[in-house]
């Protein structure tokens, strides 16, 4: 085994607990869903121009937000279940917001 073998395979084990590390914690969950709604992944959150720089802006954006999906899912054999529940809290507390803002903006 070469050393950049070693190393690669160093850094796959690490990035594989860093993520197990994030999703054990519900903040760690709630941080990946930010960054995957900035990606524009999730309906809503796209980012529209026609612009030629901006579309490929939006591109790189999105194929992060996909990078992150699939870490999420090859970390642990539970993966996509758990991109499920990540992203079902995530929504939760997303409503639960909206309906604080609805009830201050209607006081009450």
């Amino acid at each position: 085994m070469t050393d950049k073998t070693q190393s690669r395979i160093e850094a796959e084990r690490m990035d594989k607990e860093s993520m197990r590390y994030l999703l054990d914690s519900p903040l760690g969950r709630w941080f990946l869903c930010r960054l995957l709604s900035a990606s524009g992944l999730y309906p809503g959150t796209e980012y529209v121009s026609n612009k030629a720089d901006n579309l490929l802006i939006n591109q790189g954006r999105i194929e992060l937000g996909r990078f992150i999906q699939r870490m999420v899912i090859e970390s642990n054999p539970t993966g996509m279940q758990t991109l499920l529940q990540m992203e079902s809290e995530y929504d939760t507390k997303l409503r639960e917001f909206m309906q604080l803002d609805k009830e201050q903006d209607y006081g009450y």
